[in-house]
């Protein structure tokens, strides 16, 4: 029971996280903060109002609460298809992976503005979208293979 509790809070936990890291140096943030990172050319491309980077735990947060609710909904259905636990536990991983790209977002965002670490920026759009490509990559092989 405990186990399950975790399960499904943690997306949760990392979004708070994320907005509270966010709290805690926000008034250190500059008024203009880089908001958009090109990845190829390493520079910062965008910029934005520094109110701004609460958008992303809002947005973080109404996405896991939508996939929370998927979850909770295909737990109630009473026709079960053959995929039916593959997709369950899809969207589990794919929540916590959610609150984890938030998380991550804000750390690397107060890393970069205070630490002038631009590493990170190197490296952390290719990480996201590996994680989450091979996330929904394994369980379509996963899909495929169950047929």
């Amino acid at each position: 029971m405990l186990v399950k509790y975790i399960k499904i809070t943690t997306p949760f936990v990392l979004i708070i996280f994320a907005a509270f890291l966010i709290g805690i140096f926000y008034s250190e943030y500059p008024e203009r903060v880089p908001l958009y990172f090109n990845w190829t050319s390493k520079s910062s491309d965008g910029f934005g109002d520094k109110n701004l980077v609460w958008l992303s735990p809002v947005i973080h947060l109404l996405i896991a609460i939508v996939l929370l609710k998927m979850i909770q909904v295909n737990n109630q259905v009473s026709f079960k298809s053959t995929h039916y636990s593959l997709i369950i536990r899809m969207l589990k991983k794919l929540n916590v992976l959610n609150g984890l790209i938030c998380f991550l977002t804000s750390l690397i965002l107060s890393l970069d503005l205070f630490l002038n670490f631009q590493e990170a920026r190197l490296y952390f759009q290719p990480l996201m979208a590996a994680l989450l490509f091979l996330t929904i990559g394994y369980y379509f092989i996963l899909f495929l293979k169950a047929k």
